[in-house]
């Protein structure tokens, strides 16, 4: 009987120690999967490293952040749809994604998907309010982007003249 007693307690004392272990494992697990999840917040990777292959992504009107998470994971741009939304929500461009035709690249980072998603249109309509039909803009650092290449321009030179404002126009000089 008493042997039976001391048993019970043994096996009492071993359920009890399992049952914290096991509670322990699964906080520790929730505990590294919310860090993870935080820290991919803020910092995830992007799908491919290098340049990436393009995607066109079309968003139309009225979808939900978690709808266009959801085709981003889709097409393959994005690891995790719910992660996407508090990726949006903690951004500075929170609720300005815009509807449209995106040419999305998986070298992109979520941040930098949602940064372009809130801000291309918004590029694309002030060039053509400003009446810059052909693309090109010019920047602090006169520079101009023709079909993605960059070409230096120097406001001093103009036209038919070199740096040192000799003409580079071939004239006949007669000696008379």
């Amino acid at each position: 009987m008493k042997d039976s007693k001391v048993l019970v307690k043994i096996l009492y004392a071993v359920i009890r120690i399992s049952a914290v272990v096991i509670v322990l494992l699964l906080l520790y697990k929730l505990l590294f999967w919310s860090y993870d999840f935080g820290y991919r917040i803020f910092s995830d990777e992007p799908m491919e490293a290098g340049i990436g292959r393009t995607i066109s992504v079309a968003i139309v009107d009225g979808k939900s952040v978690k709808e266009v998470g959801e085709l981003l994971e889709n097409k393959g741009l994005i690891r995790n749809s719910t992660l996407f939304v508090f990726q949006e929500k903690f951004s500075e461009y929170e609720g300005m994604m815009k509807p449209g035709v995106y040419e999305l690249k998986t070298s992109m980072t979520p941040q930098e998907i949602i940064e372009f998603m809130a801000t291309e249109q918004e590029t694309e309509e002030e060039e053509i309010e400003e009446g810059n039909s052909n693309g090109a803009s010019i920047g602090d650092e006169d520079e101009v982007e023709v079909e993605g290449e960059e070409e230096l321009v120097n406001p001093d030179i103009t036209d038919g003249e070199n740096a040192e404002g000799e003409s580079t126009q071939e004239t006949d000089e007669v000696n008379e």
